[in-house]
């Protein structure tokens, strides 16, 4: 029961990170135009709803835990592909 309280105060700490990242990181974009800072708010956006989308398969529609995890597991590497896509720099662009 302590470790189910523990992992749900996590999460909800990595939740309002992760939100205030991609908003901050948004705010950037509209400020300077930066579309690095966009994919970097997108793929800061896509990793948080990862976590709550975890947290709702497990809690409200009792998903066993390693099939949420795999949802949530597959979703994060969405938002690192994102990443890896916009870093991805070549000869003449960026």
């Amino acid at each position: 029961m302590v470790e189910h309280l523990i992992l749900s105060a996590l999460r909800g700490a990595a939740v309002f990170l992760g939100t205030l990242i991609a908003f901050l990181g948004y705010l950037v974009f509209r400020r300077y135009r930066s579309r690095l800072m966009l994919y970097i708010s997108v793929a800061f956006g896509i990793l948080t709803l990862a976590a709550v989308l975890e947290g709702i398969l497990f809690e409200v529609f009792a998903f066993p835990l390693d099939q949420a995890h795999l949802v949530e597991s597959s979703v994060t590497l969405v938002a690192l592909l994102t990443l890896v896509y916009r870093l991805n720099f070549r000869k003449g662009g960026g």
